[in-house]
């Protein structure tokens, strides 16, 4: 069973691979298939913005970003400030997109129905079939993931909450099975978020509170990357911008551009010219190699 599972795996994974790069046209509009699927919501769903889009496709916002600014320096969508939230953008297709759209989908049609020669409706629908349990059991390994979690938490603040607890009144308390609370607690104290001593189980707050401020930092880390490299990136496309300008463009407050503009002033890539920024390339590549 075990080795069937992975022949399978391997045989899912090569056929990907090559549905990306067999008989692809897509280079003809310098646009893949993930793209034309973002295309065709944004086409079907008039002013969706962006977090709509990352929800509506199961995304993550950064790569939804990175996508819509690369459909929209291809001049397939445009982006305007939402009229009930001016904070949002919303994502209107052009005609452009509609045209490569219908073009690219007859031909995704096309390699499909050529990918598909030689399987009978019987077989098919047994593919559908065993792809929708895949899809089925993903979605309920992703549920039993989120309420280990919601669990895990649950028997920390049970624990801080009461006096003297221990394996037994915890689980009499949680109304659990006690080899299931035996297991959690386990794994909760090989992460050293709890401790027993005696019998008695503790919370041990500093670590927990370890864990959560590393979570929000490297959280707010990454954030902050991200947001200043989009910008960055923008002012490179577009050198000469007004910092009005690349306020309007980013959605960036007034202090945040100030504080990048002064970091990319520091790394000595960026200076101003009339009010205007100009990134120096010959600096960036400096940058770059270091």
């Amino acid at each position: 069973m075990e080795n069937k599972i992975k022949e399978t795996m391997n045989i899912l994974t090569r056929i990907n691979r090559k549905l990306f790069t067999a008989n692809d046209n897509s280079e003809d509009y310098s646009i893949g298939r993930g793209q034309i699927n973002i295309l065709k919501v944004i086409i079907e769903n008039k002013n969706i913005n962006q977090d709509q889009l990352a929800a509506q496709l199961s995304l993550d916002k950064t790569t939804i970003a990175k996508a819509v600014k690369r459909l929209e320096s291809k001049g397939l969508i445009i982006r305007k400030k939402s009229e009930t939230d001016r904070r949002k953008n919303e994502l209107i297709a052009t005609e452009k997109a509609i045209l490569v759209t219908n073009q690219m989908s007859k031909q995704i049609n096309e390699h499909s129905k050529e990918l598909f020669l030689g399987i009978n409706d019987d077989e098919l629908q047994a593919f559908k079939n065993t792809l929708e349990k895949l899809e089925i059991n993903l979605e309920r390994n992703k549920k039993m993931m989120n309420e280990k979690k919601h669990i895990a938490m649950k028997v920390i603040k049970t624990i801080e909450q009461n006096e003297n607890v221990d394996i037994d009144k915890l689980a009499q308390l949680l109304d659990k099975d006690k080899a299931k609370v035996e297991k959690i607690v386990d794994k909760l104290i090989m992460k050293e978020l709890v401790e027993e001593k005696n019998g008695v189980l503790y919370v041990l707050e500093n670590n927990i509170k370890k864990l959560s401020e590393h979570k929000n930092v490297e959280g707010e880390k990454k954030h902050s990357k991200d947001k200043n490299s989009k910008v960055f990136k923008m002012i490179v496309k577009h050198n000469g911008l007004t910092k009005e300008e690349l306020i309007e463009k980013s959605g960036l407050s007034s202090e945040e551009v100030d504080q990048l503009i002064v970091h990319l002033e520091k790394k000595g890539v960026l200076e101003i010219k009339n009010g205007k920024l100009y990134v120096d390339k010959d600096a960036l590549r400096k940058v770059k190699k270091h």
